[in-house]
């Protein structure tokens, strides 16, 4: 019989030996000697038990047969039948150590669907594994990426045993699904990609995945890629989740040690660093078809070593090197010399600086690792290391091939490279100098907040970027190019929390610095710039900020060329204030451009491409050209529910733009099978009161006024003002301005001209300070007060701001949009046969409650 004093001992030892296992030689031996000198009966245990734990089985006939044994009772687990919750087992489809994966079935309402059931195996549900469960359900919650397994339910049964029930995917880890249909490296890059965006949107949830192996990227026979397992992932910002627990091992591992950053192995935090490194191994496994440390036959100790301190070699020579060299060549359909050469270089140079030893060595963010890829695609000059001079040379020759004659080549090579090198070398050290320091930086206090978070306004979150702005205040004093870099990440922060003013004050600091500094990574130049600017729209600066965004527009360019991803958003941004201003011509301009640029570089099915084509066909709705925007906003809901999925904003803000236009072309119902589920979705990413939901909330009354409900477009409109209030947003923000012209014209259609001609007068202010010379929407306002005057018995006045109304619309909008048919039966014209917009439909009501 274990007496109970027996059973303390060895509950300890249990926790020891866990904890042991998480730690990398060194640190283990470490951990054991200090043990010793306190419990030298348990260390002698445990130091027996870590060798056992260590041993090949392969060695140990015994150890592996009963190996084989246990796992083979595990897998007779009666898994069939089990219910979680409506779930109902049918199998199990994997298992380690402490937990299995079931696929289970629920039927409801004639409805089937399918899940992964992830649960501990009955028995091992203790307290520490439960909550390690509530965690990682809390984590999938948080997460809203296609690319990622959805977590669809979760709890914990009668018998105490937790249990999720994730997306069940049909597909192919990464590697096994490349190879098996023989995928190019430009498809295998592709794919990549997606997996490296999931991460990137996990890191902007602060979420760190720590696991990030082929066996978790499963891509499905159409094509799409899924990411899973979130179980060891780590919440940067943990203290705000009750059930957060400790890291511990779950599945019988905490970590898979071959994939593994040195960081995890030495027993160190794990930041967003390590997710950058663990894509970089997954990249030089996906085109060298051998992972960067894979084993060689040498005992667990010896690996360790190699993967903490040996450097990786090339992924082009291990593309060349071994037996198969040929095979994995096939396999990408290529040969090995061909596929070397396009690796060696700087395809080399950026995996490597991903799997640098040193975090801080790595490249800064997954989005600068993926960047840095792009640019190597396109045959641009890569972050990752400085360039040779002659490769700089020839890759600027490539791409400037009219100017590819031997004069040139003489002055490139001989003459301005000769003049200007120690100059350039200087700099790049430099620009290298503050790449480190950025990275250093954002380890410790992340680089990203989310608006449509659960953090929210956490004030631990803003203490946190208070206090490492006045770290940064104190150390970089001379460093101006770090703190700009720094400082503007910080203020995209506050901006995504809604806390305007202090993301204000930071971004200014932030773009005075960067025009200070002469050393500053090309990648950034003008983006505290375009960053102040947008914040300067959000707010209602409108002039302000279309200056500054046409200045960072051109610091972009210049730094990445026309199609350089960060001057395509900037160039995005300048329309998006054009659009604000009214000015439809010039911000369809910038974004056509735009569009066709992308289209070019990034593919039409890119998500940055839908999103052009959304603005596009926002810009074309406005300016009353819907038979035009029709067809971008259906191409660009295509993809993006392809890429994203219904429950993604870029989605949701798609499908309201859509309705918007549907509901100005009077097709009232499919306005409504649109802009509802639009809503809807918009709201549980962003957060019912978030200022870009409020922006979208107007869809909502503006369907409310459509169908007749008339009163409660009023209450949701009153509403919808104090709630953009509550958000410190200034009366001169366009929202406000729309808000009001809305209010109008429903106090119209209700009879209350007092009312109503309030509500225009403040929308004028608001369009007049967007855009002193004369915004569109004064077309409206115009309509609206020359129907208060009707209302209020003065037909001539009346009829005069018609004319005046008439004349304005003919110069500022397209013949075809709908306010030109309102006017004109505001004036007693006849209405045009079809469905009546929204525009008309508000002159027939008004007319209606106007006094005989």
């Amino acid at each position: 019989m274990i007496r109970h004093r027996d059973r303390e001992w060895f509950g300890e030892l249990d926790a020891l030996l866990r904890h042991a296992l998480e730690l990398a030689d060194i640190a283990r031996d470490a951990f054991l000697r200090v043990l010793e000198l306190e419990r030298p009966a348990l260390a002698a245990r445990l130091r027996a038990m870590l060798a056992a734990a260590d041993a090949d089985p392969a060695q140990d006939p015994l150890a592996a047969a009963l190996d084989a044994r246990i796992w083979a009772a595990l897998a007779e687990d009666p898994a069939r039948g089990q219910q979680f919750g409506a779930w109902r087992a049918l199998g199990t489809l994997a298992h380690g150590g402490m937990a299995r994966v079931l696929l289970a079935e629920r039927t409801e309402g004639g409805y089937q669907q399918h899940a992964a059931i992830k649960s501990p195996w009955t028995g091992l549900a203790t307290p520490e594994l439960v909550a390690r469960f509530a965690q990682e359900r809390q984590i999938l919650a948080r997460l809203d990426d296609p690319r990622i397994a959805r977590l669809l339910d979760g709890g914990v049964r009668a018998d105490g045993v937790p249990w999720l029930a994730l997306e069940y995917v049909a597909g192919r880890p990464i590697t096994a699904h490349c190879d098996a249909l023989r995928l190019d490296l430009d498809a295998r890059l592709a794919l990549w990609d997606e997996v490296a965006a999931a991460v990137a949107s996990a890191h902007r949830h602060l979420i760190v995945h720590r696991d990030l192996k082929p066996a978790n990227v499963l891509v499905s026979a159409e094509g799409a890629v899924k990411l899973l397992d979130f179980g060891i992932a780590k919440l940067l910002d943990a203290e705000g989740f009750p059930h957060a627990a400790p890291p511990t091992r779950l599945d019988g591992r905490a970590l898979t040690r071959e994939y593994a950053s040195p960081e995890q192995l030495r027993g160190d935090p794990a930041t967003t660093a390590s997710d950058v490194y663990q894509l970089a191994q997954l990249l030089y496994e996906l085109a060298s078809g051998v992972a960067p440390f894979a084993a060689r036959g040498e005992g667990a100790a010896e690996r360790e070593r190699r993967l903490l301190e040996d450097d990786a070699p090339t992924p082009s020579s291990t593309l060349r090197a071994g037996g198969d060299a040929e095979a994995r060549a096939q396999a990408r359909s290529s040969s090995p010399a061909r596929l070397g050469r396009r690796l060696r270089g700087d395809f080399d140079a950026i995996v490597l600086c991903s799997l640098a030893k040193l975090p801080s060595a790595r490249h800064g963010s997954v989005d600068a690792l993926r960047e840095d890829l792009r640019r190597w695609r396109q045959g641009l000059p890569v972050h990752a290391r400085r360039s040779s001079r002659l490769r700089r040379a020839g890759k600027w020759l490539r791409r400037n091939r009219l100017f590819a004659g031997a004069t040139t080549i003489v002055l490139l090579t001989l003459g301005a490279y000769a003049v200007t090198s120690a100059l350039q070398a200087r700099a790049i050290e430099r620009q290298s100098a503050i790449n480190r320091g950025v990275r250093d930086y954002l380890v410790g206090w992340f680089q990203a907040a989310d608006p449509g978070g659960t953090a929210g306004r956490d004030p631990r979150a803003s203490e946190m970027l208070a206090g490492g702005l006045e770290r940064a205040r104190r150390e970089l004093g001379t460093q101006p190019g770090l703190q700009a870099q720094v400082f503007g990440i910080v203020g995209e922060v506050y901006m995504a929390r809604g806390d305007y003013a202090r993301a204000e004050s930071v971004l200014r600091e932030a773009h005075a610095l960067e025009r200070e500094a002469s050393a500053i990574d090309p990648v950034y130049r003008g983006a505290s710039a375009a960053s102040l600017a947008s914040l300067l729209h959000y707010t209602g600066r409108y002039a302000e900020a279309e200056a500054l965004m046409r200045h960072a527009l051109d610091e972009r360019v210049r730094a990445l060329g026309e199609d350089g991803f960060g001057a395509l958003v900037t160039r995005q941004l300048l329309a998006d204030v054009l659009h604000s201003r009214g000015r439809y011509a010039e911000s369809e301009r910038e974004l056509s451009h735009a569009l066709e640029r992308a289209r070019a570089t990034l593919g039409a099915d890119d998500p940055l491409v839908l999103n052009l084509e959304r603005n596009l066909a926002d810009v074309l709705r406005d300016d009353g050209r819907g038979i035009e925007a029709r067809p971008l906003y259906l191409h660009a809901l295509q993809g993006q529910r392809r890429a994203h999925g219904e429950l993604h904003p870029n989605t949701a803000a798609t499908r309201i733009g859509l309705g918007r236009l549907l509901l100005e072309l009077g097709e009232f119902d499919a306005a409504a099978a649109e802009i509802e589920p639009g809503i809807a979705a918009y709201r549980q990413v962003k957060g019912e009161d978030a200022p870009a939901t409020l922006y979208y909330e107007r869809a909502a009354t503006q369907l409310l006024e459509a169908r007749g409900d008339l009163a409660a477009a009023r209450t949701r409109l009153d509403r919808l003002q104090a709630a953009m209030r509550d958000w410190g947003m200034p009366p001169t923000h366009i929202v406000f301005g729309y808000v009001a012209l809305d209010a109008g014209f429903v106090d119209l259609e209700l009879g209350d001209s007092e009312r109503a001609r309030g509500h225009f007068g403040r929308a004028r202010k608001v369009f007049d300070a967007i855009q002193p010379a004369g915004h569109p929407r004064r077309v409206e306002i115009g309509l609206g007060e020359a129907l208060v005057a009707r209302a209020e018995g003065n037909l001539e006045e009346s009829m005069r701001a018609l004319r005046q109304v008439e004349t304005d619309a003919r110069r500022a909008l397209a013949p075809t949009h709908p306010l030109v048919g309102a006017i004109a039966a505001a004036r007693g014209a006849p209405a045009a046969a079809g469905p009546a917009s929204l525009a008309l439909l508000r002159v027939q009501r008004a007319l209606a409650a106007a006094p005989r």
